[in-house]
Parts: structure tokens; sequence; C-alpha cells
């Protein structure tokens, strides 16, 4: 779906909802991250995680629980 601004993105694909959960508890924001976009608001534009940004946060994903599980 398609949305024209940053308030008709529901609460759960918004930027700060994704780095509180992330911190919290991170499986939930990355499957949301896999299944569809985060996104956030840039000078007025509202924009989604690129593929790069969702490569990091998956690297960063895999590196914390490669060191859970030592």
């Amino acid at each position: 779906m398609k949305y024209s601004n940053y308030e008709e993105v529901p609460f759960y694909k918004k930027q700060l909802f994704f780095w509180i959960m992330f911190f919290v508890f991170f499986p939930i924001p990355v499957i949301i991250l896999l299944i569809d976009d985060i996104y956030y608001q840039s000078n007025g534009e509202l924009k989604s995680f690129g593929i790069f940004n969702k490569i990091v946060i998956l690297v960063i994903v895999g590196f914390a629980i490669s060191n859970l599980m030592r």
C-alpha cells in the first residue's frame, strides 16, 4: 500500500516504533522489516528504508544472535 503522508502510515511501520522495538524485542521489527517497509519523514517527504538499510539491520541482528548463541 502506498501512503501519501506520514500520518497515514500505521504506527508499527514508523521508524520510531521500529527502533524502540528493535532494542526492546528485536524479532518483531525484523519480521516487519522483512515483510514490508519501515517509513520515516525527511524534509517533509515520506521515505522508506532502502535495501542497504535492510541489509545492515539484518547483519546487526545476525551478529547479535550469533553472540547470544555462544
